[in-house]
C-alpha cells in the first residue's frame, strides 16, 4: 500500500513536471545555440526568439556575461497581409562563421520554401560592435541552383533597431532581381 502511494505521488509529481516544462516552452519560444563567435574559443550563447516589438520578426542575441545582448532581427520575406499561417518565417539557421579567423562571426539564415529562393542569409561577426559582414540570397533545392552574396561591412547599428529586412536588402543591394 505505502509502495503504491510512493509510485502513485512520483508519477503525480512527474506529470505535474511535464507539464510546467511544456508551458514554460510554450510562454517563451526560444532556442539556445552554443557556438565559438566572438572573442576567445569560449562557447558563446546564441538565442533565438520570437520579436517583443514585432511579433513576426524573430530576434537573435547573445549572452554575454549572464546578460542577454540583441544582435539582430529579421524580418520576413512574406507580406503577412497575404498569409495567415504562421510562422512566416519558416526556420531560423546559425552556423559559426570563420571560427579559425580574428574575424569570426555568425552566419543567420532563414528560409521559407514558398518563396524562390527559399533562403537569405547575413553573416556577421564582432569587432567591438556587430558587423554586417555580407549578405545574400541562394537556392539550393531547385534546378537552377544559385547564391549570389554583397559585401556590406556596416555597423548592425546601421540598420534601424537592429532590423535586417531581406526585402529591403534585395532592393537596394541587389535592385530587386536576387542576382539572376
Amino acid at each position: 500500500m505505502i509502495k503504491s502511494l510512493k509510485y502513485l505521488l512520483l508519477m503525480a509529481l512527474f506529470f505535474m513536471a511535464c507539464k510546467n516544462d511544456k508551458s514554460i516552452h510554450k510562454d517563451n519560444d526560444e532556442s539556445l545555440f552554443y557556438f565559438d563567435v566572438v572573442g576567445n574559443s569560449n562557447i558563446d550563447t546564441v538565442v533565438v526568439e520570437d520579436s517583443k516589438i514585432n511579433k513576426l520578426n524573430k530576434s537573435i542575441s547573445i549572452y554575454f556575461n549572464g546578460k542577454k545582448s540583441l544582435i539582430c532581427e529579421i524580418t520576413p520575406r512574406v507580406d503577412s497581409s497575404f498569409t495567415k499561417t504562421s510562422p512566416k518565417i519558416e526556420n531560423i539557421y546559425l552556423e559559426a562563421n570563420n571560427i579559425q579567423t580574428n574575424t569570426k562571426g555568425l552566419r543567420v539564415l532563414s528560409r521559407n520554401t514558398d518563396i524562390n529562393p527559399e533562403y537569405f542569409f547575413t553573416d556577421l561577426y564582432f569587432n567591438n560592435q556587430w558587423i554586417v559582414k555580407e549578405v545574400g540570397f541562394m537556392d539550393i533545392s531547385s534546378k537552377n541552383t544559385f547564391i549570389c552574396k554583397k559585401a556590406i561591412q556596416k555597423s548592425i547599428r546601421v540598420f534601424k533597431n537592429n532590423v535586417i529586412n531581406p526585402k529591403a536588402i534585395n532592393q537596394i543591394y541587389f535592385n530587386g532581381t536576387y542576382c539572376k
